[in-house]
């Protein structure tokens, strides 16, 4: 199993602070505006940079910063001169890698006659491989964007990483991931359904309009729809179960995000089936989801957002009989330090199923 031990940050939009995983699924919980996305993005820089191919997965780091709003802002705001950041990484034979990524920020202003233009340039660089991604953004609206690779080990991957931002991923990533599990594997693709009490959903390949390739939702009883007509929730949900199966770690932002507690449910109890040895790494701000993922991480087929449920659940948890080792961290920002405690196993099952808000603990860090 490959999975992230440890995470450190220093000036990244000007948050800093140390966050340690663990294998499995590790459920980030905290307030707006306390660094959970700015943490998952502390993570994507240094393992897409030093661990993939960075052609491949650099699409990553755009829909990243991209679902912040604006691509330019977000690039612009990772650093204010230089931030760093450095992951430890422990592979599949247990043999953990440090790496780090550094990010700068600077500005010039070039001259053309009686027209000033400013330019700001984005550097994001590996420190132990010779990848450099560099981001030019121009007042006249010109943007460029140079991947400069000069050691051929940034062409290598030895993790396979997902990322899925609070919104959704553009279609050439996702339809591009179903027709390579199609053509590999296509019993795989039929086996992920998702059952609400209208029916069960399924996706498959089609041709469109315009002649190309296209997943489409199978619904029991209706005509196949395109994949990108039906719910905002939907399309999550299966980008969550299907980026999941093809990736060593996946990394979901808010992922409550545009989900009914049932689709809710379903999602935490197909994300635990499918996981096997991977690990996975969701932030959220909602108590039904970390319940959700919780109770799943007991019983699959018993997912549930109703704590008083967990809470009979927990009285009977014991860790080895766990599907999936399970982290809960709660997460606060103060004076632009990170700061969280931990919960392991059944200790994480009993805090987010306790009779008290699990949410009180942020006071307790902050004191």
């Amino acid at each position: 199993m490959t999975y992230v031990e440890k995470v450190t940050l220093k000036s990244l939009r000007g948050i800093s602070g140390t966050v340690k995983f663990k294998p499995g699924l590790n459920i980030i919980l905290g307030p707006n505006n306390s660094g959970k996305t700015t943490l998952l993005e502390s993570i994507i820089l240094p393992l897409i940079l030093n661990h993939t191919n960075v052609r491949e997965t650099y699409t990553y780091i755009q829909i990243y910063e991209s679902a912040r709003g604006s691509i330019h802002h977000a690039f612009y705001s990772l650093a204010n001169k230089e931030a760093r950041v450095c992951l430890t990484l422990v592979d599949s034979i247990s043999q953990t890698h440090d790496s780090c990524a550094k990010i700068s920020v600077s500005d010039s202003i070039e001259s053309f006659g009686n027209i000033m233009i400013n330019t700001a340039n984005i550097t994001i660089s590996s420190e132990s491989r010779n990848c450099n991604l560099i981001h030019t953004f121009k007042s006249n609206g010109n943007m460029t964007i140079n991947i400069n690779i000069m050691g051929k080990d940034c062409h290598e991957s030895n993790v396979k990483i997902g990322a899925i931002p609070s919104g959704i991923m553009p279609y050439n990533s996702f339809d591009t991931i179903i027709g390579h599990l199609k053509r590999q594997n296509p019993e795989l693709v039929d086996e992920i359904t998702i059952s609400l009490s209208e029916g069960s959903y399924k996706l498959d390949l089609s041709i469109d309009a315009w002649n190309r390739a296209v997943v489409i939702v199978k619904h029991r009883d209706r005509e196949a729809s395109i994949f990108y007509s039906v719910g905002r929730g939907l399309q999550r949900a299966f980008q969550i179960l299907f980026l999941t199966l093809v990736n060593d770690i996946l990394l979901i932002d808010e992922i409550e995000s545009a989900m009914h507690p049932e689709l809710l449910r379903q999602v935490s109890s197909n994300l635990v089936k499918v996981m096997g040895s991977r690990q996975v790494i969701a932030t959220s701000q909602s108590l039904e989801a970390a319940t959700a993922l919780a109770s799943a991480a007991i019983d699959p087929d018993m997912a549930t957002t109703d704590r008083y449920e967990l809470f009979e659940m927990a009285n009977e948890c014991t860790d080895s009989l766990l599907n999936v080792p399970i982290r809960l961290i709660i997460l606060v920002k103060e004076d632009n330090e990170l700061k969280y405690m931990a919960y392991d196993g059944c200790d994480a099952i009993n805090h987010i199923a306790g009779t008290r808000d699990p949410r009180l603990t942020y006071r307790i860090i902050q004191r």
